[in-house]
C-alpha cells in the first residue's frame, strides 16, 4: 500500500490503521530512513470518532468552519449549565462563548418571569391621625 503522506493513514479505518503503520514503518528502516520510520511509529491509531471526523473534513472541507463553530457552541452548553438548558429546550438564539471565568453572555430566548394569575389587589390606604 503507497501513501503520499502519513496523512493518508488516517484514510484507514481505525482496525487496519496499526499494520498498516508498522509496514510503512519497516518499509522506512529497510530503506535507511531511520528518522522516517520514527515518524510513522509515533502516529496514534485514531478512534472510531476521530477517524469519522477525519473523514467528513477530506471528504467536504468546505464544512470544516460550521463544524468548529458547533463546537464552541456545544462546549459553552457544557459548561454553562443555563446554557445546556437552553439548549435542551430548543431556545438558542445563536453561537455563545464560554471563558471558563463566571457566566457565559446568553443568546438565547429570554423566558419572561410567570406572572400572577389577578394583578395584585390595591390595599387601602391609611391615613395618618393628627
Amino acid at each position: 500500500m503507497d501513501f503520499d503522506s502519513a496523512e493518508d493513514l488516517y484514510w484507514l479505518e481505525p482496525s487496519e490503521f496499526v499494520a498498516a503503520r508498522n509496514a510503512w514503518v519497516m518499509r522506512a528502516k529497510e530503506a535507511g530512513d531511520k528518522a522516517r520510520a520514527k515518524e510513522l511509529g509515533s502516529l496514534r491509531k485514531p478512534t472510531t470518532t476521530g477517524w469519522a471526523l477525519n473523514i467528513q473534513v477530506r471528504a467536504e472541507p468546505e464544512n470544516l468552519d460550521r463544524l468548529l463553530d458547533l463546537g464552541a457552541t456545544l462546549r459553552a452548553a457544557l459548561a454553562d449549565p443555563d446554557i445546556g438548558d437552553d439548549l435542551r429546550r430548543g431556545r438558542m438564539l445563536g453561537a455563545v462563548s464560554y471563558s471558563g471565568f463566571g457566566p457565559a453572555s446568553l443568546a438565547s430566548v429570554f423566558e419572561p418571569p410567570t406572572l400572577p394569575s389577578a394583578p395584585p389587589r390595591k390595599l387601602p390606604r391609611v391615613q395618618r391621625r393628627s
